[in-house]
């Protein structure tokens, strides 16, 4: 073949090869972008749980948060199929980087054949409802004078917004029970706190039925939030129960009363208190050794009551309320077996020492709520609750009235000699005296944080739970937001956020400051317990 011939080959098949090649060029698939976009409790706390969003063909990422947030200003979490993803020219990284959702956002998205999309982040938000209002009608405008009668009448309970159950309004007559009043010292208060016995069980915002429900008023407590925190101090531990509370606004006789905590009354039912409590033959065998509901009361105002044979804590029968000698018998004889192993040489003994007969998790639970707030009642002195069911050992089954809480009590020195401030010790280390009490009373907390074991166990749920508890703050903000129009009029209603209600430690003169010093103080009191609990690093908190 010629030379000549040869090139004209060459020429050809180039000619064929070029024209191949623009017949099938080389295709790049740019991507989708965002195959997935969400907000993940692990880098948002405020939220209750994560929220998974749409990824739209139109570019709209869509979603929808549940919770009421002080600030939307959140942590996504997303995937690419491409390149990346920024917002004003920065890249964007997931679970790092935070923008404000509450209102649009728009990330610019490099696909992989180096075309730019925008997808626009359009969250929807719940708006903040009104409080449920609670309207009291005694029978012939009767006042409630005491704790005892009840007073028969008509409760009508209004849901404006549809925020808490799908029943807008509610209205019950009351002929066989009625309303009375309720508490101890807040009953001496101004601002009456009430019970409502229905002559029917009822279900009010989707809680369990039952007759009997409570309205705390929180006279003392000017963030009107310290047992709603509580609550979400105790249901963040994992206590066997948690009385459902939320704040409500109530009316009596058409009076306005104020800004109340709408409650599940503490009793024995199948949904609160649980317990299959003994009955009049339960006298011998298994049969006399559960169920019973126990509550530590310095006042001793129940029908029976006894003060343990070596510690001194004084105890109540609540259910059964008249136990037969048998019973009254071996729950005694229980609590003396219980102390005399706490108390004993080989207290740290697992199988005979103090775990024989009280139980360590539900102690432990209760110990960093009551220790987290302060708990001026805490220290085994009064309004706590102690089950002993059938085959069970001791346990502390829930926790109520936290009104004195968190920087709210001035009497924590002069009574006991701690600190009213967040910082030092008060569950850990400190019982009653005769001087001030009129009895030598041992909390039982002080000999059980000497046992390695029993710290242990706190720490173990303190470890578990601490992203949680360290975003009280957050759940404060929220229910003061709630609160911020309802507390106008309450504060009209009692204008006393300029003066000291005892047993107040300080007078902040506005309700957000009020609301300040609660978060602030529970977060130095946080800070505080972190320290001493030496989060895991497996010491003993000293």
């Amino acid at each position: 073949m010629t030379r000549y011939r040869f090139n004209l080959l060459i020429c050809a098949l180039a000619a064929v090869l070029s024209a191949a090649c623009k017949e099938k060029p080389v295709v790049i698939e740019p991507g989708q972008g965002f195959t997935s976009f969400s907000f993940l409790m692990e880098h948002n706390p405020s939220l209750s749980a994560d929220v998974t969003c749409t990824v739209n063909e139109d570019g709209t990422i869509t979603g929808t948060f549940t919770d009421i947030l002080k600030s939307y200003i959140l942590v996504p979490s997303f995937e690419l199929d491409c390149e990346q993803a920024t917002v004003g020219a920065v890249v964007q990284t997931s679970g790092k980087d935070k923008h404000d959702f509450s209102k649009s956002v728009n990330y610019e998205v490099k696909m992989n054949d180096g075309t730019y999309r925008t997808f626009t982040v359009k969250m929807s938000i719940p708006k903040v409802p009104k409080l449920p209002v609670f309207r009291i009608n005694t029978e012939n405008a009767y006042p409630i004078l005491d704790k005892k009668n009840y007073i028969p009448g008509t409760v009508v309970i209004e849901d404006p917004d549809g925020a808490y159950w799908d029943t807008p309004r509610l209205e019950v007559k009351i002929v066989e029970n009625g309303v009375r009043g309720r508490g101890n010292s807040t009953w001496d208060m101004p601002k009456k706190p009430y019970k409502i016995k229905f002559d029917e069980k009822i279900s009010i915002f989707g809680l369990g039925e039952d007759k009997e429900w409570v309205l705390l008023a929180n006279y003392a407590d000017k963030t009107l939030l310290r047992n709603v925190v509580a609550m979400k101090l105790s249901e963040i531990v994992g206590m066997e129960w948690t009385p459902s509370m939320l704040p409500v606004e109530v009316y009596l006789n058409d009076e306005y009363m104020g800004c109340y905590t709408f409650s599940e009354h503490k009793k024995v039912s199948k949904h609160r208190v649980d317990l299959d409590i003994v009955g009049e033959s339960d006298n011998s065998g298994d049969a006399v050794t559960g169920d019973y509901y126990m509550e530590i009361e310095q006042n001793m105002d129940e029908t029976t009551c006894f003060r343990t044979s070596i510690c001194g804590i004084p105890m109540m029968f609540s259910d059964p309320e008249v136990p037969t000698a048998a019973q009254y018998d071996y729950i005694v004889g229980y609590f003396y077996d219980a102390e005399n192993a706490l108390m004993g040489n080989n207290f740290t003994d697992p199988d005979n020492g103090w775990q024989k007969y009280i139980d360590i998790e539900s102690f432990a639970k209760a110990y960093i709520v009551n220790e987290l707030t302060k708990n001026i009642d805490g220290n085994m002195r009064k309004s706590s609750f102690i089950t002993k069911e059938k085959g069970k050992k001791l346990e502390m089954y829930h926790l109520w009235d936290y009104d004195l809480t968190l920087g709210n009590c001035n009497y924590l020195d002069d009574e006991f000699g701690a600190t009213d401030g967040p910082e030092g010790w008060f569950i850990k280390d400190f019982s009653c005296n005769y001087w001030t009490h009129g009895w030598n009373h041992t909390n039982w907390y002080t000999r059980l944080t000497d046992d390695p074991a029993f710290c242990a166990k706190v720490k173990e749920i303190w470890d578990k739970h601490h992203q949680e508890l360290s975003s009280i703050p957050d759940f404060i903000d929220v229910k003061a937001m709630i609160m911020e129009d309802a507390q106008k009029r309450n504060f009209k209603r009692w204008d006393i956020l300029n003066i000291s209600v005892w047993p107040n430690v300080v007078v902040k003169g506005t309700y957000a400051g009020e609301v300040e010093y609660l978060k602030d103080y529970y977060t130095k009191r946080f800070r505080w317990l972190d320290g001493k609990f030496n989060v895991g690093n497996g010491e003993i908190f000293k």
